[in-house]
């Protein structure tokens, strides 16, 4: 059977091709116009979770998503909650579920690279925080303004949280590319946020494409210091100790407090093995001291027992 006979002869392919076609002449120029056309179109079809389960369309059931804020199940009635914006359309076609087809329609139709100022950075950042590689690629293919970057770039420390490393080694050189005036800061927080989160690979990839100057590693390296005691830790301390070429005293004793408090004896070794002098060790003891005195201190005031809590001294 040919699309045509198929077309003439089974009702319910006519109406579901139809309606595709009805829908995709409202997606036209939706980034210039809005997309308020898009949704009344949907809503006049009068889809129901039946004939989306008998028509199987990714497309459709992409667009119900958008216009309805929930992925299709084949049993919640229509519900309209429309997006308030166009970037939010496309990033309700990315999560909660993923809908590519649907995704690059509505970027042939609504002429994104009329405006895209902020069309398609949200949905960049929800792409990369959700891992979809692919659409990721397909988003980044239009071309975008400083706006655009500048948006993503403020977001970079969410990305980061989701240790996608795929998506980053892709989003982030076209970040890079763009001049962003946030660069070293957005770089510099999404670089705090991975190594918090204990994302070692992650770490490691933006190390190896950003130079940090002496003080932001300084930053850096105090956050890792002070981190809970794991491999995975002390492997980010390492990594990051070793980029210090000339680690000056400050650097020094403010990194040797953090695990000294906390009992990092492997990033200890790591610091004493430099042959400090005695002074810079006991500053950083004396610092260590007030911590837990102030910690007890806490604990006390809020009517804990000393036994309550772990006695390090």
């Amino acid at each position: 059977m040919t699309l045509r006979t198929a077309f003439r002869d089974d009702p319910d392919i006519k109406q579901m091709i139809d309606t595709v076609q009805r829908l995709e002449a409202s997606l036209q120029d939706c980034a210039v116009h809005g997309h308020q056309k898009m949704v009344d179109a949907f809503i006049a079809c009068q889809l129901t979770p039946a004939i989306l389960n008998r028509w199987n369309s990714p497309v459709l059931d992409g667009l119900w998503q958008a216009v309805t804020g929930r992925t299709p199940d084949g049993i919640t009635p229509f519900a309209l909650n429309p997006p308030h914006a166009a970037p939010e359309l496309l990033s309700r076609l990315v999560w909660p579920k993923a809908y590519p087809n649907a995704m690059y329609l509505v970027l042939e139709r609504m002429n994104v690279d009329h405006n895209c100022s902020l069309l398609l950075a949200p949905a960049i950042v929800t792409c990369a925080c959700a891992g979809h590689i692919d659409m990721l690629k397909g988003l980044l293919a239009h071309p975008l303004n400083g706006v655009a970057y500048d948006c993503t770039m403020e977001r970079l420390s969410n990305i980061a949280v989701c240790s996608n490393l795929p998506c980053f080694e892709v989003i982030l050189p076209h970040l890079i590319a763009s001049g962003s005036t946030d660069l070293e800061a957005g770089l510099a927080s999404a670089l705090s946020v991975s190594i918090l989160a204990l994302h070692l690979n992650l770490t490691q990839f933006m190390l190896s494409v950003n130079v940090l100057d002496q003080f932001d590693i300084g930053q850096v390296l105090l956050a890792a210091a002070g981190l809970a005691p794991s491999p995975r830790a002390d492997a980010i301390f390492e990594l990051l100790f070793s980029l210090v070429a000339r680690p000056s005293v400050d650097i020094l004793s403010g990194v040797l407090r953090s695990p000294v408090a906390s009992n990092r004896t492997v990033v200890v070794q790591r610091v004493l093995g430099l042959g400090i002098d005695a002074a810079t060790c006991h500053a950083a003891v004396v610092a260590s001291c007030r911590w837990l005195r102030s910690v007890r201190s806490a604990f006390g005031e809020t009517g804990c027992s000393g036994s309550s809590a772990s006695d390090p001294g």
